[in-house]
């Protein structure tokens, strides 16, 4: 069986150019998800669900690949969701009002019961975090405009508020959750150097 990697199967899902914007239609997947609330920055919330969230993602795919369930894949990047109540859409400034989701998209032989068995595993283990708080969930997004913003996540408001407009001048009105996609390890990276892709979803107005 041929190995399942998104960044290659689903690779414009992946694409974008910095200096513009271009349309996606993101299909319906399978993700592993977990969320809270509060600025990333300062949260221990947010850093134990992303550390809870790959814990399971990890112990699904070994386990998957011992039983020898489904093809082998290659973990996803890491996308956060982020939303705010009563404020009429994302407010890219006001980081204590954020609520957010995580989560990273799995191949369909993934299943709830592979789940709950890796985060029994974890706990079992003497592994601490939310674990319990990780489902899996379907999740279609459909129609969305993106691009990539490089640089640290602090800057990231005008080019949101620039893909916004761009959306609305090309006729589409905005739906749902501001939504990025992590292709660079934090940890590890640079700010400056950091390569985030910035996705809205749309709809045709009329």
């Amino acid at each position: 069986m041929a190995k399942v990697d998104y960044k290659k199967d689903l690779k414009t899902l992946y694409k974008a150019p910095e200096d513009g914007f271009v349309f996606v239609q993101v299909p319906s997947l399978n993700y592993l998800m977990i969320e809270g609330m509060g600025d990333p920055s300062t949260s221990l919330l947010f850093q134990n669900s992303v550390e809870a969230l790959y814990g399971i993602a990890y112990a699904v795919k070994f386990a998957a690949k011992a039983g020898r369930i489904g093809p082998e894949y290659t973990i996803a990047p890491l996308e956060g969701l982020w939303w705010c109540e009563g404020v009429g859409g994302f407010d890219a400034e006001h980081r204590h009002l954020w609520h957010w989701r995580l989560q990273i998209p799995q191949p369909p032989h993934v299943d709830d019961g592979m789940v709950r068995k890796a985060a029994d595993g974890l706990e079992a283990k003497g592994k601490v975090g939310p674990f319990g708080s990780v489902r899996l969930e379907n999740f279609e997004e459909g129609l969305c405009v993106q691009t990539l913003h490089v640089g640290p996540f602090s800057s990231e408001g005008p080019k949101i508020e620039e893909m916004h407009r761009f959306a609305l001048e090309s006729g589409y009105g905005l739906r749902g959750m501001h939504h990025e996609i992590y292709m660079s390890d934090h940890r590890r990276t640079p700010p400056e150097k950091l390569r985030t892709i910035l996705r809205q979803p749309v709809e045709k107005t009329d």
